[in-house]
């Protein structure tokens, strides 16, 4: 059975095709709880015939396209219609011709409207022409022309990671915000969410492995998989804080961590109230106090907040801090390096640095050198969430003044500044001056232990002295070679 035929076996009301506003309810299509359109209008769509075609279309496609599909399909075909109407031959299908077609991608172009944008637009057109030849919505006698050369190249994408002094704007004046947005933008800055994913967040998203240490679980709608990543304390106790919240607000029985509040700021009641915030009503506040409080970007503009920036920042902060892309690509649940690259905007410090570390392994106080995957392995024993725990391991490492920790910062360390006589330490050639430096220091100290008869000091010096030729000698010989 085609779908044109199971279109037509489905059970709809008799007039349904004669409204021109429909609900996504009505066709099954499932609206976000953090959308608030919850319809699709064909009222901008002037030609009947045209509507009537647009709106077979969008039934036939609800049978598998989503919420964002669909409504980007009705805004292309009201462009569409837009474009027809200023030829002034309008009257039947007879009007989708090569010529309409190219002033249509001009008219678009004209109104300034992005490459990727547009693109989207010509191929919703390109896929409407064919359905509807195909299925006899229309009567086109050539529906395949729109073209490849047609379709705009669609640069690099940009930046679009929010500066360093826009945040620092921000923090000092996000308690602006009403306390539930407050604590979700501090959550989203740590973990870099899609924002329909941090804003319905559960009560019980939370995990806590052997080691004490805290994850986040959240639900990929767009990859529709569940994803854990590592938290610090400071964004758990955020999460308890707002968790006490709504237990003395909503109740216990509301599922939400974030729900949107009883009231709005000007002491109306909201209609969603207890239901997880709006997308729209999260950016609102954002400008609003941009505005307040003057936040300005680099160009000394009121600066404008989207949600997806932060996720941007988080990406372009890990990458900037000399965390690898594949574990940033982990950290974000990309599926693919190609969506990670988006974010990696490297500076040329950090690539000067990633440089230096790619020419030289890392080594340990015992000499050894480092596999960075045996982290991994060392850890995977017993753990509930292996891919959560090298997570952990890797993106939470601590930068030393001659090297790293591999224990995770959201861990408290009882050695003080006695790196070169841990385990955790990690160094490479970079730092080789550095140790040279501390050994003959060391040195010094224990040739005056050894005649002082300093016995403590002599003990702890001489292990001192060892790692540090440990150390030394695997990262000349790199040098060397």
């Amino acid at each position: 059975m085609t779908l044109s035929i199971a279109v037509d076996n489905c059970k709809i009301n008799s007039d349904f095709f004669d409204k021109d506003v429909w609900f996504f309810a009505d066709l099954g299509v499932k609206t976000p709880l953090t959308k608030s359109d919850y319809r699709l209008s064909f009222a901008r769509i002037d030609q009947p015939w045209l509507k009537s075609a647009a709106k077979k279309f969008i039934h036939l496609t609800s049978l598998t396209r989503s919420h964002g599909a669909l409504t980007t399909y009705v805004t292309s075909l009201a462009d569409l219609s837009e474009s027809i109407k200023k030829i002034g031959e309008s009257h039947n299908e007879n009007a989708i011709t090569r010529d309409l077609i190219v002033r249509h991608i001009t008219n678009l172009k004209v109104k300034g409207l992005a490459p990727a944008t547009r693109k989207t637009k010509i191929l919703n057109i390109k896929l409407f022409l064919e359905l509807s030849a195909r299925e006899g919505w229309l009567e086109i006698a050539n529906p395949s022309i729109i073209y490849s050369e047609d379709i705009p190249r669609v640069p690099k994408a940009a930046p679009r990671f929010i500066p360093e002094s826009v945040m620092t704007q921000l923090n000092t004046n996000i308690e602006m915000l009403n306390s539930t947005v407050m604590r979700l933008i501090i959550v989203l800055q740590e973990c870099g969410m899609r924002i329909t994913e941090i804003a319905t967040l559960t009560r019980d998203c939370i995990i806590t492995d052997n080691d004490g240490d805290k994850f986040l679980c959240t639900h990929q709608e767009k990859m529709n998989k569940d994803h854990t990543i590592p938290i610090s304390s400071e964004t758990y106790n955020v999460i308890k804080e707002q968790i006490a919240y709504v237990d003395d607000t909503f109740g216990t029985d509301c599922k939400w961590l974030f729900p949107t509040e009883h009231k709005n700021r000007l002491g109306k009641r909201n209609r969603n109230a207890g239901e997880p915030y709006k997308t729209k009503t999260i950016i609102a506040q954002l400008n609003s106090i941009a505005l307040r409080a003057g936040i300005k970007g680099e160009d000394g503009q009121i600066y404008h907040f989207t949600t997806h920036k932060f996720r941007h920042t988080v990406g372009t902060r890990m990458i900037n801090n000399g965390v690898p892309q594949h574990i940033v690509q982990r950290y974000l649940g990309h599926e693919t390096p190609s969506m990670t690259s988006t974010y990696a905007h490297v500076m040329d410090s950090t690539m000067k640095r990633e440089f230096a570390k790619f020419k030289g392994s890392m080594v340990d106080v015992t000499g050894n050198v480092v596999d960075e995957e045996s982290i991994a392995r060392d850890i995977s024993q017993g753990a509930n969430n292996v891919d959560a725990q090298w997570l952990k391991r890797h993106i939470s490492a601590q930068a030393l003044p001659n090297g790293l920790c591999a224990m995770p910062v959201v861990q408290s360390c009882d050695k003080a500044n006695a790196c070169l006589i841990c385990g955790n330490f990690r160094t490479d050639a970079r730092y080789l001056d550095q140790h040279k430096e501390q050994l003959e220091r060391t040195c010094s100290i224990l040739d005056a232990a050894k005649q002082n008869g300093w016995t403590r000091q002599i003990e702890m010096n001489e292990k001192l002295k060892q790692n540090l030729l440990n150390i030394i000698e695997p990262l000349e010989a790199q040098n060397d070679a």
